[in-house]
């Protein structure tokens, strides 16, 4: 499973989150927020991606504070570093495992990873080993989907069947990504305390289905684009057609949703 993330993100690292729809951006300044990242902090981005919540973590750190990012994917880290160059704002930036980062324990002040969790192997474990990486006193940071409206669920039904198991979207009402208070204990069960949960509406519209298309397989849900044989894709691409064109404005947009769950904790002093 690891080697298949990392193609995929390898291949979508270019037009991540750079469709015309902002994403990813608003969803990591939420969860920067939400652990109470401030300046002085030393940060850690858990599957930095392209650098969205490396580059929010930055900001909020800065003038003595540091950030050290680690995802899997070495052309994600590659988008990460431009990223950051273009931005101004300094990280150090690793390709590794988030699963099981190579980082001295009790050395950051915060943590996050922002929608990364559901795809690693073992959640659980993974957790238990960021908790161990916070100082006494350090905050950790999770950013998971929750509900998303009806428009955007039933153009993404089509897609289930070749999602892996443990994407959000797929699992059912027992998955501790299925609720917040699952979420809340998986990170207690990891060593957390004073969890707490708050939550964000990201707003986006597509301006026509190929936007869609072009979002759909410039994310995780590229897995399930190369999942389908050339009749599922063809028989793929018709339905969401469709579902896209019954579910459009007037104007040819289609206005969505998505909440974003935010699962704060930290480590104990003593």
């Amino acid at each position: 499973m690891v080697t298949g993330v990392r193609a995929v993100f390898d291949l979508v690292a270019d037009e991540y989150d750079n469709v015309g729809v902002p994403f990813f951006q608003p969803i990591a300044e939420g969860l920067v927020e939400a652990v109470g990242a401030a300046p002085g902090d030393r940060a850690l981005d858990l599957g930095c991606g392209n650098g969205a919540s490396s580059r929010a973590l930055a900001a909020a750190v800065v003038p003595d504070g540091s950030v050290v990012g680690l995802d899997l994917s070495p052309a994600m880290v590659d988008r990460a570093r431009r990223s950051l160059e273009g931005s101004g704002l300094d990280a150090t930036l690793l390709v590794g495992d988030a699963s099981d980062p190579d980082l001295p324990g009790e050395s950051f002040d915060v943590a996050i990873s922002s929608l990364v969790l559901f795809f690693l192997p073992e959640p659980a474990a993974a957790l238990s080993t960021w908790v161990r990486l916070l100082a006494p006193g350090g905050r950790i940071g999770l950013s998971t989907f929750g509900p998303s409206n009806d428009q955007w669920q039933s153009l993404e039904a089509p897609l289930r069947d070749f999602m892996p198991p443990l994407d959000p979207r797929t699992v059912g009402p027992q998955s501790p990504f299925a609720s917040d208070e699952g979420m809340a204990a998986l990170l207690a069960d990891a060593g957390a305390s004073d969890v707490r949960t708050t939550t964000r509406r990201v707003e986006l519209a597509f301006e026509g289905f190929e936007q869609w298309l072009r979002f759909s397989r410039s994310v995780g849900q590229r897995v399930a684009w190369e999942r389908m044989s050339a009749d599922d894709t063809s028989r793929v691409l018709q339905e969401t057609r469709r579902r896209f064109v019954e579910a459009a404005a007037p104007d040819g947009t289609l206005p969505v949703w998505q909440q974003v769950r935010y699962t704060v904790g930290c480590r104990a002093r003593s």
